[in-house]
C-alpha cells in the first residue's frame, strides 16, 4: 500500500469517526430537549405585551422583541421539542413578517419596518453558507411545525445577500436536536 493510500484509509476513519461524534451530540441534544420539554410549561404566560412589538400587520400579530434570553443575557437556543412548548411563529406569519415589513441590513442584524414605522431589530444568529458559497451571517429561529421522518423541524433562515442594504430568507427544516435561537408571538386580538 501506497503512502497516499494509507493517508486516503486513515482519513477516510478519520471521517467516519467525526460523523459519529456530531451524530450522537445531536440525538444527545434532542434527547435533552425532549426530557426537558416535558418538564416545561408555556413560558409566554409570563409575558407581558411590552415585550411585544406591533408592526401594523394584517394578521394582529405581535412579534417579541428579541430572542428569548437566558440568566446571562444570550440567546437561549433550544431544542425543538423544548422551544415547540413557547408560542412559535407558523410559516404564514413569517411570510407576512417579511413580505409586509421593509427590511433594512443593519450591522449586526436586521431591522424590521412596519406599517406605522415600528420596529423590530434582530440580531444575526449564526453563520449560513449561500448559494453563492459565500458564509454569511443570519438570523434563525424555530417556526411552529410537524417534525419529519428525518427528524427535522422547520425553522426560518433570514440571510444577508450580496446587496448592500436588502436580506433574503428562506424557510427551511433543520435537525430537532440542533439548538437554534426561540423568536415568539402572540395576536393582538388574544392579548387584550
Amino acid at each position: 500500500m501506497t503512502v497516499d493510500e494509507k493517508a486516503k484509509e486513515f482519513a477516510a476513519k478519520f471521517l467516519d469517526d467525526i460523523k459519529e461524534i456530531i451524530v450522537d451530540a445531536y440525538i444527545e441534544g434532542y434527547c435533552e430537549g425532549k426530557y426537558d420539554a416535558e418538564e416545561k410549561r408555556d413560558e409566554n404566560e409570563d409575558e407581558d405585551d411590552s415585550d411585544f412589538i406591533d408592526l401594523g400587520l394584517p394578521s394582529g400579530t405581535l412579534w417579541r422583541e428579541d430572542f428569548l434570553s437566558d440568566e446571562d443575557c444570550e440567546n437561549r437556543r433550544l431544542a425543538y421539542n423544548e422551544a415547540r412548548n413557547f408560542s412559535l411563529p407558523t410559516e404564514e406569519q413569517c411570510r407576512e413578517l417579511m413580505s409586509k415589513c421593509i427590511l433594512v441590513r443593519e450591522k449586526n442584524g436586521i431591522t424590521f419596518r412596519g406599517k406605522d414605522n415600528e420596529e423590530l431589530y434582530l440580531g444575526f444568529t449564526d453563520q449560513a453558507k449561500e448559494a453563492n458559497g459565500r458564509t454569511d451571517a443570519c438570523i434563525r429561529f424555530w417556526v411552529k411545525g410537524d417534525v419529519d421522518d428525518d427528524l427535522k423541524a422547520p425553522c426560518l433562515q433570514c440571510s444577508i445577500l450580496l446587496l448592500p442594504n436588502a436580506a433574503g430568507y428562506h424557510l427551511c427544516r433543520r435537525f430537532v436536536g440542533e439548538k437554534i435561537a426561540v423568536l415568539t408571538v402572540k395576536n393582538k386580538n388574544k392579548s387584550k
